[in-house]
């Protein structure tokens, strides 16, 4: 499946999310909060914690939403581990409401 693969970045989330629990090492169960995301009202719940790990890079505390279809990953996170965050990622523009933010793509392939 594509998403495995396809991170989306943005220094607009504050915490990295995944729908996908098999991509989570160190896995465990907690009772989060709900959260939102662009294009769904409802949102989901925060269900899991636990880390990607990859030759490319490792990123802790990934929130598991089982409701998310996408990988979301947060610039402030990396950015708190001292890893910067390259500009010449893929950028794209994605819609919040009336207002345009600047996102990038990061690709995990080692897989």
């Amino acid at each position: 499946m594509l998403m495995k693969y396809i991170w989306d970045v943005d220094n607009g989330w504050s915490r990295h999310m995944t729908g996908l629990k098999e991509l989570l090492k160190n896995f465990c169960f907690i009772d989060g909060d709900y959260v939102s995301f662009t294009g769904d009202e409802k949102g989901g719940k925060i269900v899991g914690i636990g880390d990607v790990v990859s030759e490319a890079l490792t990123l802790e505390n990934v929130n598991y939403v089982p409701e998310l279809c996408y990988n979301l990953m947060s610039v402030s996170q990396v950015s708190d581990k001292g890893i910067s965050v390259p500009t010449t990622w893929n950028k794209t523009k994605r819609n919040r409401g009336t207002k345009q933010r600047r996102v990038g793509r990061f690709s995990n392939t080692d897989e």
